[in-house]
């Protein structure tokens, strides 16, 4: 009969290194640990160690549903880092960093995506920061975009083309008075037509969407925005949709269950702040100081929402500090929330038991109309007729990114071959 060595095996030794990454928990069990290290009895360190695994799984599992509040069961989170998107961190930094510090900045804390506002003083490093970005691995998700297609906006245009980045929201705000009657409603919203058209027809070129960004005035009323929207779409216009920004939309906060639910089969990206009853007194506030923050996200969750959520700096602080206040914010006031169905019962919590009663109310078969011609997107010149002509390439997916081992037919394809004489 063979006796086991004393010590522990090696793949004791990588358990025990698996816990070491809990700190607290090898804290707690040291001593235990180490009074059976050296145990002669194989099933006493087994039983041991099976009861630590457990132990540690619970306790872990504990930890990482209280951190995370109720998203645990929901298997999305709208609120995610990897769905964060960095908001008003070029103009609006004390350390007024250039794009190598700013995409390492980016990386560092965790962001994948970013959306880049600029001032005259950028334009010149348009292209570094393009490289710089794709370097450290950050998606440039967005652009504060001209207000009008002169000059200044096609050599944006140009960039995106040049640096091959497809599918850039272009965020273009307005401004304008309150109007008096139906016919200055009128008048404004062709108006407003006739100017953003031609940003969206450029960018249509490039696969991009133009946002409508509420930016205060006429323009920032959600119901504006909404009505130009519809106009657009009535000329065949489909590349667009709005970009909503919690800062700019303090005197919403009564009616935004409202106003989101009209604007969520349109909306690109929201962006977040702090909401408190001052308003525009205290404009920009790092997220969790607000009295209306838990309400606000509330509602955006049971909306049933699912996008890109912005974070901002929009001060003259430094960048760094500011996202991160956001950002532990945010960790703060996912606590609070109840995440775990939206509030139209649509539940994102795929292992949950069918309720057989709700299944009963479906209908046995659901008739899904076709879309109508206006609401097709316009095609972008994309893929070319050529690609779809080659056999080389599968086209199954929308990234055309499986092979084919087949070849096209050639000239001698039908040709059958003899084997010669043995």
């Amino acid at each position: 009969m063979q006796t086991r060595q004393s010590g522990p095996s090696l793949s004791e030794f990588r358990f025990l290194a698996f816990l070491c990454l809990k700190s607290y928990l090898v804290d707690a069990l040291k001593f235990a640990t180490s009074m059976l290290m050296g145990a002669h009895c194989f099933v006493c360190r087994a039983t041991f160690y099976a009861a630590l695994f457990c132990a540690a799984r619970w306790f872990v599992m504990s930890a990482e549903m209280n951190a995370s509040g109720a998203v645990v069961g929901t298997g999305y989170d709208l609120f995610a880092r990897s769905n964060l998107v960095a908001w008003c961190i070029v103009p609006f930094d004390g350390h007024k960093r250039g794009p190598e510090e700013r995409a390492a900045m980016l990386e560092e804390l965790g962001f994948k995506s970013f959306a880049y506002d600029y001032r005259a003083e950028h334009i010149p490093t348009f292209d570094v920061e393009m490289d710089t970005l794709k370097r450290h691995h950050v998606r440039l998700l967005a652009w504060w975009f001209p207000t009008q297609l002169n000059d200044e906006a096609r050599l944006i245009l140009e960039v995106l083309k040049r640096h091959e980045l497809r599918g850039v929201q272009l965020w273009v705000m307005g401004a304008g008075d309150a109007v008096h009657n139906e016919d200055e409603q009128k008048a404004r919203v062709e108006a407003e037509v006739a100017r953003i058209r031609p940003i969206a027809d450029e960018a249509a070129k490039l696969g991009s969407t133009v946002g409508l960004y509420n930016h205060g005035g006429w323009f920032g009323e959600p119901e504006n925005q909404l009505a130009i929207l519809e106009r657009l779409r009535s000329q065949g216009v489909t590349n667009i949709g709005i970009v909503y920004n919690l800062h700019h939309g303090h005197a919403h906060v009564a009616r935004f269950s409202e106003l989101l639910a009209r604007m969520k089969p349109y909306l690109l990206a929201v962006n977040l702040n702090g909401m408190g009853r001052e308003g525009e007194k205290r404009q920009i506030l790092p997220l969790g100081q607000g009295e209306f923050d838990v309400p606000l996200l509330q509602a955006i969750w049971d909306s049933g929402w699912r996008g890109p959520v912005g974070i901002l700096n929009h001060t003259d602080e430094d960048a760094e500090t500011r996202l991160r206040e956001n950002l532990e914010g945010l960790d703060r006031l996912k606590m609070q929330l109840k995440m775990h169905a939206t509030s139209d019962g649509d539940s994102t919590d795929y292992w949950a038991v069918e309720d057989a009663a709700a299944r009963e109310k479906l209908p046995l078969y659901q008739v899904i109309l076709a879309a109508k011609p206006e609401e097709l997107t316009r095609a972008n010149g994309f893929p070319k007729r050529k690609t779809l002509l080659t056999w080389e390439r599968s086209h199954g997916d929308n990234g055309g990114m499986r092979y084919s081992a087949l070849q096209p037919p050639g000239r001698n394809s039908g040709k059958r071959r003899v084997a010669p004489d043995t």
